[in-house]
């Protein structure tokens, strides 16, 4: 389960900074 958690957590960073650079 930690290793799902750690995945989702880089996965969901990952988008989150992708969008980021994206909008801006």
């Amino acid at each position: 389960e930690y290793r799902l958690t750690e995945t989702a957590r880089r996965a969901l960073g990952a988008r989150r900074a992708w969008q980021a650079g994206g909008e801006a």
